[in-house]
């Protein structure tokens, strides 16, 4: 959830039972009720532990990515130029003197050369084709086994310590979010008492005293521990 969608949500825009005013004093006044509970979430989001990077990201400093491998592509530029060139001109000319090639004895030698011509040049463009297809294929291969293994050598980076207390974190903080919503329509902080307790409980939870959140000046102005 992005900041627009949690402060329209803290304000009851889309909610019946909590319609904005249309004056401006309470208009205003409901406005400010959400700027503690916009920073204690923003703190929340702040307490998540640290996820283990390496389980998911690769060093861009393995000298195994030094070998520049581009991905092999079909030429199919050659591939229709040959068609047009070594295919496409002999069987014009095949198809333009058919009369003379069939019916004059002196060009009946034609009547077999032009289409051996045509079958040759329509081999050795299949034969490229497929050699080009068949180098694709194996680099494919040759990918999927190689993330295969990079994948097996980090599995058990996702059975760490570090990744469950995360994923209890995610599920911890999505509960939490759930239970926040405006209980009174007052336009003050106190609409929202038992989501801040829940948010203050939260942040207990998953807050270390002595070690504070991650990039405590990146916004809030209740510092944790400050309620």
């Amino acid at each position: 959830m992005d900041r627009y969608q949690l402060a329209t949500s803290l304000l009851g825009l889309w909610d019946e039972k909590t319609w904005m005013p249309i004056f401006r004093g309470p208009r205003y006044r409901r406005y400010q009720s959400i700027d503690k509970m916009m920073d204690l979430i923003e703190i929340a989001g702040k307490s998540a532990p640290v996820f283990p990077v390496e389980a998911v990201l690769l060093n861009p400093m393995d000298d195994e990515w030094d070998d520049q491998m581009t991905y092999i592509n079909i030429n199919y530029g050659w591939i229709w130029s040959h068609i047009f060139v070594h295919l496409g001109l002999p069987l014009s000319v095949y198809i333009y003197n058919h009369n003379l090639i069939h019916y004059n004895v002196h060009y009946r030698a034609l009547k077999w050369f032009l289409p051996l011509v045509m079958v040759w040049q329509f081999e050795k463009c299949y034969k490229y084709y497929r050699t080009q297809l068949t180098k694709g294929i194996l680099f494919d291969e040759y990918v999927q086994a190689r993330a295969d293994e990079l994948i097996a050598q980090r599995e058990h980076l996702l059975h760490t310590d570090q990744v469950k207390r995360y994923l209890n974190w995610q599920i911890d903080y999505k509960e939490t979010l759930n239970t926040i919503k405006r209980e009174q329509t007052n336009n003050h902080a106190s609409d929202f008492k038992q989501a801040e307790l829940a948010l203050q409980a939260f942040i207990n939870r998953w807050v270390d005293p002595a070690v504070g959140i991650k990039y405590p000046l990146a916004g809030p102005r209740y510092q944790w521990g400050g309620f």
